[in-house]
Parts: C-alpha cells; sequence; structure tokens
C-alpha cells in the first residue's frame, strides 16, 4: 500500500485516507488552544473532492488539573502561570490557553544553570530571595492554565460548569487582553476588539446555558462554535463529541472495534504474553508497569460517572476497579475472557454511563481500531514511540490488530501571517531577538526563522563560554555604551593581572621570609642541641673530675679542658642569641608584608579593582540571565508554530469569518500519515467503522 509517510500537500494526503473511509478524530483537553485550528480539514477535503466525517472531541476522561493549596494558592481554582516554582508540578489538562508567540514551557532553573547563570549569586542579590526570583525569571511566555487547588481528584467530565466557570472566563479575558496589547494598528486594533467581546460574550453564553451540567458540555458548544468559524459555518461532516461519549462501554458498545484491544489482556491465550509486551513498551518511560498497579492489572481504566477513574483488574477470581475511594469489586472473574462479560459486570455494578480508555500508550491503540487519530506534528510524542512499540510487540508475540495510521499536520502558521497587513507590538524578549520593538505581520513571516536560528547560536555559545567576557562581547554589538563596558572591564582585568602579579610578588617575598625563618629556626635547634651535648657529654664528666682530683697538675689539665670547651660553648651560645635576633627581625618584616598585603587586598589598588569588577560582572550576571531567558523564549517560537490557537486567526484578521491567515495556512498545510505497525493495517476499501460517533 503506498501512503504518504513524508511532509506532502494535505489534500493529497486526505485523497489516500479516502481510501480507509473512516472517521478522522481528533481530542484535546482544551479548546481554547489548538485543537480548533484542525478544521483546516474541512475546506481541504473540499478542495481535495474527499469527504470523510470527523469527530472532534473532549478529552474529558482524564483527571481535571490539581494543586495543593499553598501561600497565595486559595480558593476553589485558579489561573495559574507555568514556572519553575510554585506551579513546577502543574500539569493543565482542561483549561489552558496560549497568547499569541506564547507556549507552555517554562525557563528552569537547570536550564539556566546550563548556559552560565550564577543562579545562587542572583538569588542573593534579588529582594524578596529564592520564590520571587522564579517567579520573575523562569514564567512561560504567554501561558496559563487553570487548575483546582486541592480537594478530591475529580475527571474533567464530572465538573460543573457552574464550579468553573468563572475562572474560565477570567483565563480567557487574560489572553484577550495580552493580545490585544500586541496589535499596534489601528484597523486591526479595532476588529480584533470586537472579535473579543464577541468570544467573552458567547463564553459567558455557554457557561449561563451549561451551568448545571458537565463542563464537557460547556467545551462542547465553545468547540462547536470555533470549529464552525474557522471552517465557514458548523459543517455537517463534523460531529461534535467527548472521549466519555465515544468510549462509553456498555453491553450495545462494547462490540465496537475501539474496544478490541481489550481482548487480548483477557483472553487467556494471550494476556500474560500481552502483559509482557505491555511492560516492556513502558519500560525506561516513566510511565508505571502494570505490576505496579497491583494483582491483575490491565492497561485499561473504567471512568464512573460521579465517582472517578480507576485501574481495571482481573485477578483469577474477582474483577475490580481501583477509584480513588478505594477498590470495587464488579463481580467474579472466573470465566471471564471477553470484553461482553466485562461489560456486564460494569453495566450491573454502575449503570450504562461508564466510559472505558486505555492507558497511556493503548489509548490511541483503541481510537486507531476504527479511526484515523488526528495529531499536530509533535502532538501526543508518545504515540510515535511507546505506542509504536506496544504494537510491534503484540506483532511479535501474535496477537493481531486493527489499526489504522495517524494523520500528522503541519500548519506553517508564521510563515503564513504574510497573507496579513497588520503590525505588531512585539514581547521584551522578541523586540530584542528582532532589534526592534515593532514588526508587521509580513516582515515577522520573512524573518522569524533566522531569529530562532540567531537565538539558538546565542544559547549555544552561552552554554560553551560561561564567563562575563562573553556576554560584554555579544552585548557590545548592541551599541556603544555596552562597548564602553565591555573595554572597560578588559582594562580593569589587565589592571588586575598586573596587579596580581604585584601581589604575587609579594606574596613570593612573604614566603621567602617564611621559609628563611623556619631556616633560622631548625638551625637554632641544631646549635642548642650541640651546647647542651657539649655541657652533658663533655663538660659534665669534666666538672665530676676536677671535684675529685687532688693533684695539681692534673687539676691543671683538666681546668684548661674546661675552659677550651667553655669557650667553644660560649660562641655556640653568642650564634644562638644572634640568630634569635635575626628570627625576630624576620618575624617582623613578615608581619609587615603580611599586614601589607592585607591591607592592599583589602583598601588598595587590589580592592577598587576587585569592586569596580564585581560591579560590572554582576551586571554581566543579570545581563546573561536576560539573553538565556529571552533566546530560549525565542526558540519556543518553533512550538508555538506547531500548536497555533485556533482563535488567533479570527481574532487578528480585519475580514470577517477566519481571516486572511488561517486562508494562507489551509493552503500551505502539509500533513503525513505515520504507520505504527504495517502488517495492522486494514485492507483499503471500506472499513467496519463507518458507524456514528456516539
Amino acid at each position: 500500500m503506498n501512503l504518504p509517510t513524508k511532509p506532502t500537500c494535505l489534500a493529497n494526503v486526505l485523497r489516500a485516507l479516502d481510501a480507509f473511509h473512516v472517521p478522522l478524530v481528533h481530542f484535546g483537553q482544551t479548546v481554547f488552544w489548538d485543537e480548533p485550528t484542525k478544521a483546516l480539514l474541512l475546506p481541504t477535503m473540499r478542495e481535495a473532492g474527499v469527504s470523510l466525517p470527523v469527530w472532534a472531541g473532549v478529552h474529558d476522561t482524564d483527571y481535571f488539573s490539581k494543586l495543593p493549596p499553598a501561600p497565595g494558592l486559595e480558593g476553589p481554582a485558579a489561573v495559574l502561570p507555568a514556572n519553575d516554582g510554585t506551579t513546577r508540578d502543574l500539569w493543565a489538562a482542561a483549561g489552558e490557553c496560549a497568547i499569541p508567540f506564547g507556549g507552555e514551557h517554562r525557563v528552569t532553573l537547570r536550564f539556566l544553570s546550563r548556559h552560565g547563570v550564577p543562579v545562587p549569586r542572583l538569588i542573593e542579590l534579588t529582594p524578596g530571595g529564592r520564590q520571587a526570583f522564579i517567579e520573575a525569571h523562569t514564567e512561560a511566555y504567554g501561558w496559563r492554565g487553570l487548575a483546582r487547588i486541592g480537594g478530591e481528584d475529580i475527571t474533567a467530565r464530572d465538573v460543573l460548569t457552574r464550579e468553573i466557570g468563572e475562572y474560565l472566563q477570567e483565563l480567557l479575558r487574560w489572553a484577550l487582553q495580552g493580545s490585544l496589547d500586541m496589535v499596534a494598528d489601528e484597523k486591526t486594533r479595532l476588529a480584533a476588539e470586537r472579535y473579543a467581546s464577541r468570544m467573552l460574550r458567547r463564553l459567558d453564553l455557554a457557561v449561563q446555558a451549561h451551568a448545571d451540567e458537565s463542563l464537557t458540555e460547556c467545551f462542547r458548544t465553545i468547540l462547536g462554535h470555533l470549529i464552525g468559524q474557522l471552517a465557514g459555518g458548523r459543517p455537517d461532516a463534523v460531529t461534535i463529541t467527548a472521549s466519555s461519549i465515544e468510549m462509553r462501554f456498555n453491553r450495545a458498545t462494547c462490540g465496537r472495534r475501539r474496544f478490541e484491544p481489550l481482548e487480548p489482556f483477557l483472553n487467556p491465550a494471550t494476556r500474560e504474553a500481552a502483559r509482557r509486551v505491555y511492560d516492556r513498551a513502558v519500560a525506561h518511560t516513566g510511565i508505571y508497569s502494570l505490576d505496579d498497579f497491583g494483582e491483575g492489572a490491565l492497561p485499561f481504566d473504567l471512568i464512573v460517572p460521579g465517582r472517578g477513574r480507576g485501574s481495571l483488574r482481573c485477578t483469577r477470581t474477582e474483577a475490580y476497579v481501583d477509584l480513588p475511594e478505594g477498590s470495587v469489586m464488579l463481580g467474579s472473574a472466573r470465566g471471564l475472557t471477553k470484553r461482553e462479560q466485562l461489560a456486564a459486570l460494569v453495566v450491573r455494578r454502575f449503570g450504562p454511563d461508564c466510559a472505558l480508555v486505555g492507558k497511556a500508550l493503548v489509548f490511541p491503540l483503541m481510537l486507531l481500531s476504527e479511526t484515523v487519530m488526528v495529531l499536530a506534528e509533535t502532538g501526543s510524542a508518545y504515540v510515535s514511540t511507546g505506542t509504536r512499540r506496544l504494537a510491534e510487540g503484540l506483532r511479535d508475540a501474535g496477537i493481531r490488530l486493527t489499526t489504522h495510521p495517524v494523520l500528522r499536520l503541519r500548519y506553517h502558521t508564521f510563515d503564513s501571517m504574510g497573507a496579513m497587513d497588520c503590525e505588531l507590538a512585539l514581547p521584551e524578549h522578541l523586540a530584542d531577538a528582532f532589534g526592534q520593538t515593532h514588526v508587521t505581520s509580513r516582515e515577522f513571516a520573512e524573518r522569524w526563522h533566522g531569529v530562532v536560528a540567531q537565538a539558538r547560536s546565542v544559547l549555544e555559545r552561552l552554554g560553551e563560554c560561561q564567563g562575563p567576557g562573553t556576554v560584554l562581547e555579544i552585548m557590545a554589538a548592541k551599541g556603544p555604551k555596552h562597548a564602553e563596558r565591555l573595554r572597560k572591564h578588559e582594562c580593569l582585568r589587565r589592571r588586575m593581572r598586573e596587579h596580581g602579579r604585584v601581589l604575587a610578588h609579594m606574596s613570593g617575598e612573604l614566603r621567602s621570609l617564611a621559609a628563611e625563618t623556619r631556616e633560622i629556626g631548625r638551625r637554632v635547634r641544631e646549635l642548642e642541641a650541640q651546647s647542651g651535648s657539649i655541657r652533658r657529654e663533655r663538660l659534665k664528666p669534666l666538672w665530676t673530675a676536677l671535684d675529685n682530683e687532688d693533684s695539681p697538675e692534673v687539676r691543671d689539665a683538666i681546668q684548661r679542658e674546661i675552659d677550651v670547651l667553655e669557650v667553644e660553648r660560649g660562641a655556640l651560645q653568642g650564634s644562638i642569641r644572634d640568630l634569635r635576633l635575626k628570627a625576630h627581625e624576620m618575624e617582623q618584616r613578615w608581619g609587615r608584608q603580611r599586614r601589607a598585603i592585607v591591607s592592599e587586598q583589602r583598601t588598595g589598588l587590589s580592592s577598587v579593582i576587585h569592586d569596580e569588577t564585581h560591579v560590572i560582572e554582576d551586571a554581566a550576571a543579570w545581563e546573561r540571565l536576560r539573553l538565556v531567558r529571552s533566546a530560549y523564549l525565542t526558540t519556543e517560537l518553533e512550538a508555538a508554530d506547531r500548536r497555533p490557537s485556533g482563535w488567533w486567526f479570527p481574532f487578528l484578521s480585519r475580514q470577517a469569518g477566519a481571516g486572511e491567515w488561517y486562508a494562507e495556512v489551509c493552503r500551505r498545510a502539509e500533513g503525513w500519515l505515520e504507520i505504527l505497525c504495517e502488517e495492522f493495517l486494514p485492507e483499503t476499501g471500506g472499513s467496519e467503522s463507518n458507524e456514528e460517533a456516539g
């Protein structure tokens, strides 16, 4: 089968997919980001002469974002930035939003340190200390996420709209205002203000209409509106759905092909092999193995309305679901080998409205059993790695599944901005990168690739050369003021080196004095030993002999010998006195030299040079921080290019509808097919999966 597996014109890829004639499906946890952008499938299908159903859904079977209560984090929910401090562990699922050029990736402390930023030193210099530094300098640009504060774990489908509606409105107001601040020309700004007003009004109406219903219903309403706006009216080909609807698991739905991946884990003939394949696929990924979920765990979760989400387990005797409240027994697992039997147990215990979804690697296999998943080019990266390993492992174990291709999309978002005619006020990091505070949309489209490449080059240079000189050299190219600072720093460094040589000479003299003093001490000890030896070993015996001798002649001889030794010993004592005087003088000189060095270091030229150098190098450290942060955020344009928020396009359009920017994105869009397992591809020319969504 000849399928386009390299990026090519999206229309050609859709023509190839027409041979399978299955729905194109995409689910997103939030509606304010890039899911609505996939509406370009609809005009592109019209252009290609293809008619495939599209399921656009809210992924509401995962847990709603949550953070534990902390100082400053109070109340039922909050709209939060992403930083490397208070929100480092935030995984925003059901409510996140990015303004143009913004994204979710924070600037981590580790990244700053790796690029030479002296983080501990700058934290010392920051009023408010560590937390203030982190919040000011690690925050992602142009992104906010909505999270519940404290409370029990709860799936998105169980959140009522009225519980979270005001925070959704706050999130959207933040995004629209931040975007309006970037619009510099009056015509585009007037159009953007009108669009912002309408969008806020539509959200208000949706929140009111679904106040006592699940947040899912509110999101479905908004998603349908955004897709309709981008596609030029609500097309009949689109079904606005939700994962809790599509994955509903009961006696009537369990026979659908999407639940086929459940079979190998229930069938006794394949169960153990399937478990081993799954565990190998998740190895070294940070995803739990099945044993971590308890005895008999399956790689599937059951979502029970009002009671949360939990792992399914089938032991030798009983079937369980481990909900947040604890393990709930479904019934006997004896003879449980088919999905129909499991569905009967679920319905008997919880009713017909539960949903069954695979864990991370398995869920794509469920969708791909009867649809084509549509993903942005870097979206859900685990599909290309872990899910592929799982599919290939099942194949190698002799287990057969049906798996359609994944459709990857490349938008060329910022390249397409040239189709617009507007002026933008750039955020600080992009103003630095572009070298100007304002650019036209056409200029942005032409230059952004080069700007990103330059930012990446700056990061590479700062990572390799971590001294202040590199920063000063980079800044010197930006103007005379910075060039003068570089010249002054180089002059100070030269003076420091010269003065260092002077201090080194003084220190050398100090060491010489210390060595000479030590040598004198050694010589004194040596002479004292000789003097003592003369007294003990030679004089003392002679004194004893003199006292005991009566012969005058002998006594005179002994006395003459004693006199000679006394003279010798006296000479030694004189040398010792002279050496001690010299040692005292040397110690005095050593002390004066030591005090001179210390004084020079603390208050002399050395201190002046040191203080002036520190002022410049501290400023260079802050400049390095700014350069690293700005360059990193600039490189993140590539991520924003791959995941454009759907509302950006009509917001910046002076025309009605989706506008010229989105039209150009549709024209330039590329796609390709990702085949997880060639052997699992179904035959073209029809599939079992033409049933309607829901």
